[in-house]
């Protein structure tokens, strides 16, 4: 093989390994068993929803599906749909009163293996001395949040999590956890 075939071999071996990682995950198209512009009716076939799609708090029409367990955490999930009642969007969330610290970590690590290194645009963690025992305060973390997005031809994804602690009087946690699966392009449903 000539110079100038083995240079165009390399270029070509180099270029197709940047696309690759350019092009990152591969194509969703939805959320588990749905796909953007899905029909309404066959959503709720697909989930059993028997209830009429309502008006979300951002003027949206969407169905909600409760209880929907990710490592035994119970999501509330919303069914986003466009005009005409087809599905453009879906919105995992939960709220509670517990430490979501540890299902934090199994979910990003899930959302990594499967759509690769996502881009972190916010992770802070605060602290804060909040009580004194014998004399000496004690630290417990204030505030953890968390944002990362995943991005791939037809969809976006967007892990958003928070946990924070007070310890007055007692040790109590809030956190909350939302991922949301957007159509990057509703202009094609």
């Amino acid at each position: 093989m000539g110079g100038t075939m083995k240079i165009a071999f390399l270029l070509i071996l180099v270029l197709t390994s940047c696309f690759k990682s350019i092009a990152g995950a591969s194509d969703l198209g939805g959320w588990q068993n749905t796909y953007w512009g899905m029909p309404i009716e066959e959503l709720k076939s697909e989930y059993e929803i028997t209830e009429q799609p309502k008006k979300n708090d951002n003027g949206v029409d969407a169905l909600t599906l409760k209880d929907y367990k990710i490592f035994d955490i119970p999501f509330t999930v919303t069914f986003l749909l466009g005009n005409g009642g087809y599905l453009t969007g879906v919105q995992l969330m939960v709220i509670t009163s517990t430490n979501l610290s540890s299902a934090e970590s199994k979910i990003i690590h899930a959302l990594t293996s499967k759509y690769g290194e996502g881009v972190v645009e916010s992770k802070q963690k605060t602290e804060r001395n909040t009580t004194m025992h014998n004399g000496k305060p004690i630290s417990f973390p204030g505030i953890s949040l968390t944002k990362i997005v995943w991005s791939t031809p037809s969809t976006f994804i967007t892990y958003q999590g928070s946990v924070s602690v007070s310890a007055m009087p007692t040790k109590e946690y809030s956190s909350w956890i939302t991922i949301s699966y957007v159509a990057n392009d509703e202009s094609k449903l």
